[in-house]
């Protein structure tokens, strides 16, 4: 059976992460509410203010459009940067609690599934309880349920073949699950 040996970094949880959120429904979802009707609240603001103050459109409007626009605008990358700095933050505060998340792993491939072992222990990941085969530029994911996923960096393998035979054979393996992202 094959065996692999990769580090895991703060980067590799970040790209998951932002991997889960382009690629989960309901993240989208919740992400578009946010973005655009949430921030319609800018806009009911001048109306509010006619209403209840008297003050024309003229001055509330374009001072509350613009605060709409530049939100609008600028919401996916200020979620992104609040993303990476959560899951960061997450991370150092799990490892300074004795949790091992970034270092080395090693994974290895069983009849019945592959083990994936760091200095705190080991996981057994059986085929059938891979539901999800994600995948970016460099890494895997190995989805076990909704928000779960395993990382596996594609610069573990030796070269593309034995990358392509990995992917293959857990395609192959896994029972496919319509996993609904959250």
């Amino acid at each position: 059976m094959k065996r692999w040996t990769f580090n895991l970094s703060e980067e590799d949880y970040v790209e998951f992460n932002l991997y889960h959120a382009d690629n989960s429904p309901k993240f989208k979802k919740n992400l578009f509410i946010q973005r655009f009707l949430v921030s319609a609240i800018f806009l009911l603001v001048p109306v509010l203010m006619r209403v209840l103050f008297g003050r024309p459109f003229t001055t509330t409007l374009p001072m509350f459009g613009i605060v709409w626009l530049i939100w609008v605008i600028f919401f996916n990358k200020g979620f992104k940067h609040t993303l990476k700095s959560r899951i960061v933050k997450n991370i150092r505060a799990a490892e300074e609690n004795g949790q091992t998340i970034t270092g080395e792993y090693t994974l290895q491939e069983t009849s019945d599934g592959l083990i994936l072992k760091n200095k705190s222990g080991e996981v057994k990941i059986k085929w059938k309880a891979i539901g999800i085969l994600g995948e970016d530029e460099e890494r895997f994911y190995l989805y076990i349920s909704n928000e779960m996923a395993y990382i596996v960096p594609k610069k573990a393998f030796a070269d593309e073949a034995e990358m392509a035979e990995f992917k293959s054979k857990v395609e192959q393996k896994m029972t496919k699950r319509d996993l609904e992202f959250k």
